[in-house]
C-alpha cells in the first residue's frame, strides 16, 4: 500500500516562489521601510517560512560576492511584469530606482522641453528628487497574488478616513519649531495612502502652501467642547499658526480674561534670527486638551512622551514578558544602559541564565517603573498581581485565609495555555500577605473602588459612633475649624459618616462664600462636599468597557473644579486618566 503524498503543512503553502526565481525583498530596516530590492531565491527554509535569497544589485563586504540574506515569505514578493507605458502624469503614483531599490513617490513636476525628467516626492520621507523616466515604472502592489495598480489596493490603514475638502491636521518638525500640527485641507487623495494637502495659513510666495505626505502624518481637525483645565494638563496651544505640544503652569485672571502659561516641548534651533521659545501666555481659544489620533479615534495624552525619560542607568524597573509557558508576567530588573531614546539594557534580578542574571534589550513600551505600593486591605474580587517564579502575575483575589501574620490569599491567575509537557499551567495560588500587590493596569476599576469606596446607606450614623475611629473625629474637627459658620445642617451627619472623607481626607477652601449669609455660605459649602463624594462614586462605576471619552471629559472638568476650591483630587484624577488610557 502506497504512503501517498506528504501532506504540505502552513509553512509550505507560503513558500510559492521556487529556487531561481526572480524576485523583490522588501526592506524594514529603518530609513528603508517600504522600499524593495531585487533578489533571486535560492532556497527554501520550510519550518520557518522563510527563502534565503542572493541580491542582484548590492554585493557582499568579504567577498565581493552577491549579498545574501534570509528573509520571511511575507517580505518576498515576485518581480512585478515590465509595463509597457511610457510617460507619466503629475500625481502618478510611481517606483523610482534608487540606491538599487524601488521606492515608492508621486509625480510632483513633469519635465518640459528637453531630456525627460520628472521631479518625484516621496511622502513617507518627505524629499523630493528628479529621475530620468527610465528610473521610473508604475506603482503596482501584489495583492491575493496578483499585481493591481497601488490606487486600487485595499489597505485598513485608517487612509479612508479623509476625503478631498476633508479638514485636516498635518505633523511638521523642524530645530526652529519642535514638532507641530498645522490645519490644513486635503485637495486630492492620491492612490491609496498619499495626500495633497494645502495649509491653511502658512504662507509662500503670497500663496498658500502645498504638500504631498503620507497618511502617518496626517490626522483629523479637531473640534473639541471647551475644557476646563488644571495645571500640570498636557495641552496643545496655538503659536505660529500651528497646534505645539506643552504643559499648563499657570492660569492667570478669570472670565473672558482668562489666560494660560504654558511651557513648550523643548526645542532647539542653530538659526540666529530665530527664538525658541520655552514659555507662552495665551488665551482660552489658542490652548485645547492634548488627545493621540491613534488610526480610529482620539485617545486623551497623559504624558508628553512615551515615558523613556523616566528610566535611566541604575532605575528599578519591571519588564513585561509573555510566552505560553507564562502567560504574562512583570519580571523584576534594573536599567544598565539607555541606548538612544526608546531602547534599554536591562539585566533581570532573578532569572537566571547560565548561572549569571539574564539581560535583554528593550523598547520603552515593554517596560514600566518598579512598584512600590504601601500595604493595601485586600477584599475578594480584587484585580491583583501576585509573585511567583520571581514574577508579578495578574489574577482575581479569590479568598482570604487566616488573619494577621498568618493571613494567606487565593488567587486566580489569568488563564493562559501551554504545549509543553514539562510545564505545569497553574490556575490558582495560595500566597503570603508579603506577595500580593494591586495592579496599576487602566482596567483595575475594583482597585478605585477600594480607595475612594463610600456608602450612603450610613447616612443615619453619626461620627460619634462606634467603629468611625479617630481619623474621622479629626477630620470633622478640621472641617469645623476651617468653616466661618456653624455646622448647623443636619446633612453635616451625612458627610461626616461617609468613609471617602476618611479615605481620602480634605481641607477646601470654603471660606470663599464669606460675602454671603451664613445660611447660604453652609449651603454652598455643603453642596461642594456633596458634589466631591458624589464624583468619587460616580468615577469608581464607570465601567471601562461602556464608558466613552465624552464622559471622560466631563469627569475631568468636575474634578478641576473642585480642585479650584481646594479639594485634593489626585487619586480620583489618576483613575480617571487610567480610564482614558483604555478608550
Amino acid at each position: 500500500m502506497g504512503r501517498g503524498r506528504p501532506k504540505k503543512t502552513p509553512s509550505d503553502s507560503l513558500l510559492t516562489l521556487p529556487v531561481g526565481a526572480e524576485a523583490e525583498l522588501r526592506g524594514n530596516d529603518p530609513g528603508f521601510a517600504g522600499s524593495f530590492y531585487e533578489v533571486t531565491i535560492t532556497g527554501h527554509l520550510v519550518s520557518s517560512a522563510s527563502y534565503t535569497v542572493a541580491y542582484t544589485t548590492l554585493v557582499a563586504d568579504d567577498d565581493g560576492g552577491p549579498l545574501e540574506e534570509t528573509a520571511a515569505a511575507a517580505d518576498v514578493r515576485p518581480r512585478p511584469p515590465p509595463s509597457a507605458r511610457r510617460g507619466f502624469a503629475v500625481h502618478d503614483t510611481v517606483e523610482a530606482f534608487h540606491d538599487e531599490g524601488w521606492w515608492a513617490g508621486v509625480v510632483s513636476a513633469v519635465p518640459g522641453p528637453g531630456p525627460r525628467v520628472y521631479e518625484v516626492t516621496f511622502p513617507t520621507s518627505r524629499e523630493t528628487m528628479e529621475f530620468e523616466e527610465t528610473a521610473l515604472r508604475p506603482h503596482r502592489v501584489f495583492q491575493a497574488g496578483q499585481w493591481v495598480p497601488a490606487a486600487e489596493a485595499v489597505l485598513d490603514d485608517g487612509s479612508a478616513l479623509f476625503r478631498e475638502g476633508s479638514q485636516v491636521e498635518v505633523r511638521r518638525y523642524g530645530k526652529s519649531f519642535g514638532e507641530s500640527w498645522s490645519p490644513a485641507s486635503v485637495l486630492k487623495v492620491i492612490g491609496a495612502t498619499n495626500f495633497l494637502v494645502q495649509y491653511m495659513h502658512i504662507g509662500s510666495d503670497r500663496e498658500l502652501a502645498t504638500e504631498i505626505i503620507a497618511v502617518q502624518y496626517i490626522r483629523p481637525a479637531q473640534t473639541f467642547r471647551k475644557y476646563r483645565f488644571s495645571r500640570s494638563s498636557h495641552v496643545e496651544v496655538m503659536h505660529e499658526d500651528s497646534w505645539r505640544p506643552g504643559v499648563l503652569r499657570d492660569i492667570l485672571g478669570s472670565g473672558i480674561d482668562k489666560k494660560y502659561v504654558v511651557k513648550l516641548k523643548s526645542c532647539e534651533t542653530d538659526m540666529e534670527d530665530v527664538e525658541c521659545l520655552d514659555v507662552l501666555t495665551v488665551e482660552n481659544t489658542h490652548i485645547r486638551p492634548k488627545f493621540h489620533w491613534n488610526g480610529k479615534k482620539w485617545v486623551r495624552c497623559l504624558d508628553q512622551d512615551d515615558g523613556s525619560a523616566l528610566f535611566q542607568e541604575g532605575t528599578q524597573v519591571e519588564v513585561r514578558r509573555s510566552g505560553k509557558s507564562f502567560g504574562e508576567s512583570w519580571s523584576p530588573a534594573s536599567v544598565l544602559k539607555v541606548i538612544g531614546a526608546t531602547k534599554f539594557l536591562v539585566q533581570y534580578m532573578h532569572i537566571a541564565s547560565d548561572g549569571e542574571l539574564a539581560t535583554e534589550i528593550i523598547a520603552a513600551q515593554y517596560i514600566r517603573p518598579a512598584q512600590t505600593f504601601r500595604k493595601y486591605r485586600f477584599s475578594q474580587s480584587f484585580h491583583v498581581e501576585v509573585m511567583h517564579e520571581h514574577s508579578w502575575w495578574p489574577g482575581v483575589l479569590l479568598d482570604v485565609l487566616g488573619s494577621g501574620i498568618n493571613k494567606k490569599y487565593v488567587v486566580k491567575l489569568k488563564s493562559y495555555e501551554t504545549d509543553m509537557e514539562d510545564v505545569e499551567c497553574l490556575d490558582v495560588l495560595t500566597v503570603e500577605n508579603t506577595h500580593p500587590k494591586e495592579v496599576i493596569a487602566a482596567n483595575c476599576i475594583e482597585e478605585a473602588r477600594k480607595i475612594v469606596s463610600m456608602s450612603e446607606d450610613r447616612s443615619q450614623h453619626t461620627v460619634s459612633q462606634q467603629g468611625r475611629g479617630s481619623a474621622m473625629d479629626s477630620e470633622s474637627l478640621a472641617i469645623q475649624h476651617l468653616l466661618s459658620f456653624g455646622k448647623t445642617s443636619p446633612v453635616w451627619a451625612r458627610i461626616d459618616a461617609m468613609e471617602i472623607f476618611s479615605e481620602m481626607p480634605q481641607r477646601p477652601n470654603l471660606n470663599q462664600f464669606q460675602q454671603h449669609g451664613p445660611e447660604l455660605r453652609e449651603g454652598m459649602a455643603l453642596g461642594l462636599m456633596l458634589s466631591f463624594a458624589n464624583l468619587a462614586e460616580s468615577i469608581c462605576r464607570l465601567d471601562v468597557h461602556q464608558v466613552d471619552i465624552g464622559v471622560l471629559e466631563e469627569k475631568e472638568q468636575g474634578l478641576s473644579l473642585l480642585e479650584e476650591n481646594g479639594f485634593d483630587v489626585r487619586v480620583l484624577r489618576s483613575r480617571l486618566e487610567a480610564l482614558m488610557r483604555t478608550t
